[in-house]
Parts: C-alpha cells; structure tokens; sequence
C-alpha cells in the first residue's frame, strides 16, 4: 500500500534530525524537570525583533487564542469576526460563554464598515485572521491599523497570524504599536514543529501580562522548548527557504487546478482554496489516491489543499489531480458565505 501523503492540515516540512541530537545533548532529565518558557521568548522576540515582555509562549496558537478570549470577553459579551474563519474563533469564543457576531464578506478585502457596524457596547473582542484561513487571503497593514484605530478603547483585536511567514506583508512591527492588539503566532506551519505545539501570543506588555495569568505556569515541554529554541538559533533561513519553496510551487499548484476545471482562490499562505461544483468528489477522489485534502460542509463547494512540501509530494498530487479532470469543473466564484455556529 502507497504511503499516505496528508495535505489536509497545513502542516510545514519537516525539521532536520538534527532536532534529535538537541534532546539526546541534553539528556533525559529534561524530562522530569518543569521547563523554564524564558530563554524560548527571549529568542522568538528577537526573531520578531521586539521585546520579550510582548511575548508569551503558549501551548500551540490554540492555547493563545483561547486565553484572548477568557481574558478579554465576558460572559454574554459580544465577539465580532469576518466569515468564514478558522474554527477555533468561534469554537474559544463559545468556550468562554461569549455570544458569535459573524460577518460576512467579499473575501479579498477588511470588511471595515461591516465590522464597525457590528460592535456595541457589548463587544468584547474583534477576531480577524490574516493570512485568513481557510480562504488564504490576506488583509494589508493599512487596513488592519485603520480598523484598530476606530475600535472603541475597551475592545481587544486579536490578529490571528498563525501564516504570517507567507505572506506578502509583515504587520508584526506595525500592530506591536497598538495596545489593543494581541497577535497570534505559531511554529506548526512555516517551522514545521506542528507536533511539538508551540505558539505565541505577542502584543503590548500589558495585555501580555493579562494572558500570562489565564494559563499553567509551565504551558510547554521541556523537548517542546528545547527544539523551538534550536530552531530560532540555527534554523532561520532553513525556514526562509521552505516559505520561498511553498510560493514558488502554490502558483504551480493552482495551474494545476485551473487545469482540471477548478477555480483556486489568490493565497498567502501555505495551502490553496480552490471551488469545483462537486468538491466532496473531489475530496474523495483524491483521498482514493492516497492524497488527504480538506472538505468544508459549511462551505461545500470548497477543497483546501496544502501545498505539497517536496518535489515528490508535488508529482503525487498532480498525478491524482489528473486523474480526477472531467469530474471537477469550474465553480462558482467566491460568495458570501455563513460559517455553521
């Protein structure tokens, strides 16, 4: 039986095995000591050329958006976000008894006036994702800093940049600015370290302060910490390189879809979203070949497709794209889509 190649998580390539010559360095007592999350903040903050006291090391960019929304929304307060976005927004914001505001959009573009339009004095919370997932669009600095600016004073943006590595445009420098902001950041995608689950929240001292106390002391492994810091020591431009690999092959990947029949969405990011009028065919078509891509119910006209990590990934993918021609067919553009809440 052929391996199966799983294109449906967005996962990064993976590290080198020298990852493993870090822990067997350091010895098995990593393992019964708490591990110390300073040294690993130290580094991302330097990588992100900011301060350490802005950034808070958590368990995966999950852990940090869940402690946005317990710390900065209240029971029955209101969080605001565009639609359709990653599941965790809505999933955190239920979790800490918060009430969904979902606002739908022509994806491309910050539906700024729709979002202001939604927030009262009950909003707790603004969500926005950029690069957005599972779209794959992004939202320039300009956009994000003039919807930050006209929030009232008492409500929080989280910015969830779990992509950021992708894209086009860095707003970390620009958003560090904004006290109300707390971005989301994560080494699962670009630095390929999905298994070890760590993330960050990064944003202003105080509000990083707050998040400190809504999570356990010890968020992180031992082996978790130890490998991150390995990788922001020695593995910047092995992931740099990575990132130019997955952009020079995400054009080449919606070529391929193009030429089957599908309408692929402009992306930032690691993946590709494309429409075919039988998406779940598709879906199942390639999972038949041993390629895993993502099926939305919610958006059941759409298929996610991580962009192959290697050259021999990319063949796979290929050839089962070509297999299923015929049966794809072009779809409809993007529309206004409401994400099942």
């Amino acid at each position: 039986m052929r391996d199966i190649i799983d294109l449906s998580m967005n996962e990064g390539e993976p590290p080198p095995r020298e990852c493993f010559d870090v822990l067997e360095g350091i010895g098995p007592g990593i393992l019964r000591k708490y591990a110390d999350p300073k040294p690993l903040e130290e580094a991302y903050a330097a990588y992100l050329g900011t301060d350490p006291a802005n950034v808070l090391a958590t368990t995966g960019g999950d852990d940090a958006i869940d402690r946005v929304f317990r710390a900065f929304l209240a029971p029955d307060q209101e969080t605001v976000f565009p639609t359709p976005t990653f599941e965790m927004i809505p999933a955190c914001a239920r979790m800490a008894r918060g009430t969904l505001v979902p606002v739908e959009y022509e994806w491309g573009t910050l539906p700024h006036d729709d979002i202001l339009a939604a927030v009262n004095e009950r909003t707790g919370v603004v969500a926005v994702l950029t690069p957005d997932n599972p779209t794959g669009r992004a939202f320039t600095t300009r956009e994000l800093l003039r919807l930050a600016d006209a929030l009232p004073p008492e409500v929080v943006l989280l910015v969830d940049s779990a992509y950021a590595e992708f894209a086009e445009e860095d707003h970390t420098a620009a958003l560090l600015e904004v006290p109300r902001a707390v971005m989301i950041r994560t080494m699962s995608k670009s630095w390929g370290l999905a298994g070890m689950r760590v993330g960050f929240a990064v944003g202003a001292k105080e509000r990083i302060d707050v998040l400190r106390g809504f999570g356990g002391p010890y968020a992180l492994t031992g082996p978790s910490v130890a490998i991150a810091l390995d990788r922001l020591r020695n593995g910047v431009e092995e992931m740099r390189g990575f990132v130019e690999y997955v952009r020079s092959r995400r054009e080449r990947l919606a070529e391929v879809i193009r030429g089957i029949g599908g309408e692929p969405q402009p992306s930032q990011t690691n993946f590709v979203f494309s429409s075919f009028p039988d998406a779940r065919w598709i879906q199942r078509g390639m999972a038949a070949q041993g390629v895993l891509v993502r099926y939305f119910p919610h958006l059941p006209e759409y298929v996610r497709m991580t962009v192959p990590r290697d050259d021999g990934e990319f063949r796979r993918a290929e050839r089962a794209l070509g297999c299923l021609a015929g049966r794809g067919g072009v779809g409809a553009a993007a529309g206004r889509w409401r994400i099942h809440i």
